[in-house]
């Protein structure tokens, strides 16, 4: 790959965090599809990300590390109720992707969410 490319992406803005290896850099693009649906690449190439940063009505994401499941962890996990699921909402590309997000997502679902999203981090601490 030419260096050029990752001249070109050098101002994105890069997350990391979470259970992760931090040993991989990688891209992935969002966007809505007519239907309504989000619309995910999860793993692009530097070259695609650089078409994508051009294109109207996406979002371009570099993510430093992984973080994968085991083969049906992530579907036990869903059955136990340890993840929030909520439909996807056509502000939420354009929302600020910082550390509100998850707050302000949360608030929108109902009056539960909203007060879990106001819980510290370490309800000790409360």
């Amino acid at each position: 790959m030419c260096s050029n490319h990752f001249e070109l992406l050098k101002d994105l803005p890069l997350y990391f965090g979470g259970p992760v290896d931090e040993d991989q850099l990688s891209f992935a693009s969002f966007s809505w599809k007519k239907d309504g649906q989000i619309k995910c690449k999860p793993s692009i190439s530097a070259e695609e990300a650089i078409e994508t940063m051009h294109q109207s009505g996406s979002l371009l994401r570099a993510y430093l590390g992984s973080s994968t499941w085991t083969q049906g962890q992530l579907e036990e996990e869903l059955e136990n109720h340890l993840w929030f699921v909520a439909p996807a909402i056509p502000k939420l590309l354009s929302m600020p992707q910082d550390e509100s997000l998850w707050k302000n997502t949360m608030q929108s679902l109902s009056p539960f969410h909203h007060i879990i999203s106001l819980t510290p981090e370490n309800p000790l601490l409360n």
